[in-house]
């Protein structure tokens, strides 16, 4: 498991690249990985100490979106199903079209607001060599942000570290 701040370029500075200079494209490998990369949200309710399992399918406009009915993990039971859990919803990704009239109800502003009060976040990432990327997020501005730094979790490391690596990500702040 390894963990790392991604260093962020600031805004007005060229990414990457001089004045004038092309932008570079990404390589047909990293487009591959990218597109074939499954995605779900994992949130810890810090009030019961539960998890709620976001599955999620790409939606028609290339980005990912919830999509499918949450999966909810007590927190004693958090250890033994967590994992097995994430990797059957990440499985899905692809297999799932998303469908506006079936996408999950929205919440109220209010609503919203409340759930996000009490939950933290993370968004996961299963790349084709199987490796996890685990993304924590905090609240901020009525959402959730990613805070800039990535765990990695190896798909050697799977079994043994995935539930620390969780419990990291989604220790409160």
């Amino acid at each position: 498991m390894n963990r790392e701040k991604r260093d962020r370029e600031p805004a007005n500075e060229p990414l990457g690249r001089q004045p004038g200079q092309a932008r570079r494209s990404l390589t047909s490998e990293a487009t591959a990985d990218a597109e074939q990369a499954e995605h779900v949200g994992v949130l810890r309710n810090t009030q019961t100490g539960d998890y709620i399992i976001e599955p999620m399918a790409r939606h028609p406009i290339g980005a990912s979106a919830i999509f499918g009915a949450p999966v909810i993990i007590p927190a004693e039971r958090f250890e033994s199903e967590i994992t097995q859990a994430i990797l059957e919803n990440l499985a899905k990704y692809h297999r799932q079209v998303f469908r506006e009239e079936l996408a999950p109800k929205r919440r109220s502003t209010q609503e919203e607001k409340a759930f996000l009060k009490v939950h933290l976040s993370v968004s996961i990432t299963r790349y084709p060599t199987g490796d996890i990327w685990i993304y924590p997020m905090r609240r901020n501005r009525g959402g959730h942000r990613g805070t800039g730094e990535k765990i990695t979790v190896p798909a050697a490391e799977m079994r043994e570290n995935l539930v620390s690596a969780l419990r990291e990500a989604l220790a409160a702040p």
